[in-house]
């Protein structure tokens, strides 16, 4: 059920043998906007580097999509939206999704991207050069004596994803869609009713990243790109919901995503590895993770 009233939590409690400290201040409790009466975008930085997570609710589950930078108690947030049984998965394995897992008991993942959430999960906030970075830094340092509570730990079970390819939250379908590019085990999901595609770094407001070591190659990404565009075009897809910066994107980001992916693989900017296009700033390897 959607909760209508406060939210009201015991204070400190134990999550896997480990004593974690449940914020009472509401400045460590992330932002939430409310998309429709049943979704809900939680942030937990908003003045240009936004890291968003998603939660969906239905008649019998709730999802979260991505667990965040864990700068903030995201479980206070989700709990004065809902107080139904909670699934979480990532769309993928960098820190910005992934640092939240901790909080609870089972997340589930994508398995091709194994690699890369063991690369990142122990990754601190505060090593970042962002605004998120600084801020985590400070709360570092105001609160060193409370290191062991906000550590970054994996989660105690980590979950393949359904093997059906979708979770079914009580009359809500919310589809498993492999989409590699951002890294090679991405993943998005799609909330078959509404057409919304929660598509992690696949597509951003201002950039497009298929550079990083586990990236996969640039032709990988445009086979994502154009199965997508498929979908937009049979009705399926209406608006896309990225981890960074502003959502929903129109699904025309996607074309544009398509068009300069094939103007680099048709050897059109060979010497370059970024491109800024249409207000996007486009970059890429070549070669990459399949």
């Amino acid at each position: 059920m959607i909760c209508t009233g406060a939210y009201h939590e015991s204070s400190n409690e134990m999550k896997h043998g480990k004593m974690v400290l449940n914020w009472s201040d509401n400045m460590f409790t992330p932002k939430a906007h409310k998309i429709d009466d049943t979704t809900f975008r939680i942030t937990e930085y908003d003045r240009g580097h936004a890291v968003n997570m998603y939660l969906l609710v239905g008649k019998e589950h709730a999802l979260l999509i991505d667990t965040g930078l864990n700068l903030t108690n995201v479980p206070k947030a989700i709990r004065r939206i809902t107080d139904l049984p909670l699934w979480v998965c990532n769309t993928h394995g960098h820190s910005e999704q992934i640092l939240g897992n901790h909080w609870y008991p089972e997340v589930f993942f994508p398995e091709e991207d194994e690699d890369v959430f063991r690369k990142y999960m122990n990754e601190s906030p505060s090593s970042r050069n962002t605004p998120s970075g600084r801020l985590g830094s400070l709360v570092s340092a105001v609160y060193s004596p409370l290191q062991d509570l906000i550590r970054y730990n994996r989660p105690s079970e980590h979950e393949a994803l359904p093997e059906d390819g979708f979770f079914d939250l009580g009359g809500r379908i919310v589809g498993i869609l492999k989409t590699p590019g951002h890294t090679h085990g991405s993943v998005s999901y799609l909330d078959e009713a509404s057409g919304r595609l929660f598509c992690g770094d696949l597509v951003g407001e201002k950039e497009i990243l298929v550079d990083f070591a586990e990236s996969s190659s640039l032709d990988v990404y445009e086979t994502t790109v154009s199965l997508l565009l498929g979908l937009v075009e049979d009705g399926k897809i209406s608006q896309l919901y990225p981890s960074h910066g502003n959502s929903p994107l129109s699904a025309d980001i996607l074309r544009t995503a398509q068009e300069v992916s094939s103007m680099v693989l048709r050897g059109d900017h060979k010497d370059a590895m970024t491109i800024n296009y249409q207000g996007i700033e486009f970059r890429f390897r070549l070669t990459g993770n399949h």
